[in-house]
């Protein structure tokens, strides 16, 4: 989508000034230009750069909506890897009901800020980004639990 909608713009671009009437034959005989003539021949190549530039808009929004919901499925997808991390790190009898319930309180934290990202429908901004890594951050004290230290 993004590459077709590039491509449209500057095709129509270049269609614009391909078909766009030269100045010099709408002189008089003086070397006055005449305006109303050259305007009126003028409105078809704009009209068309109009239509296929509003084509090339249509692309690209297209192409944004399509990153938007990858990033909503992908963020859907990543909490279920955490919900499976949970289940097979809970499932391990190595470790104590204190390490468990750390380990719980961490995953869930990363948890609610995939969720709050994955489910407000929007553009991710730099202060959600932030808050994203903050979440893997723990992702790190959670090696770190369970290596023991």
């Amino acid at each position: 989508m993004l590459v077709s909608g590039i491509i449209v713009a500057i095709a129509g671009i270049l269609l614009f000034s391909f078909t766009l009437v030269d100045p010099k034959e709408f002189t008089d005989v003086n070397g006055k230009l005449e305006w109303k003539l050259y305007l009126v021949h003028s409105i078809r190549p704009a009209l068309m750069l109009f239509f296929v530039e509003f084509i090339a808009i249509y692309l690209l929004r297209q192409y944004r909506t399509l990153i938007q919901d990858y990033k909503y499925f992908h963020a859907i997808y990543l909490m279920r890897l955490d919900n499976f991390l949970i289940y097979r790190l809970l499932k391990n009898e190595d470790m104590d009901d204190d390490q468990k319930e750390e380990l719980v309180d961490i995953m869930n934290n990363r948890s609610e800020s995939l969720n709050w990202i994955a489910f407000n429908d929007r553009v991710t901004t730099g202060n959600d980004l932030k808050e994203l890594n903050n979440g893997l951050s723990n992702v790190s004290d959670l090696i770190k639990i369970l290596r023991g230290k």
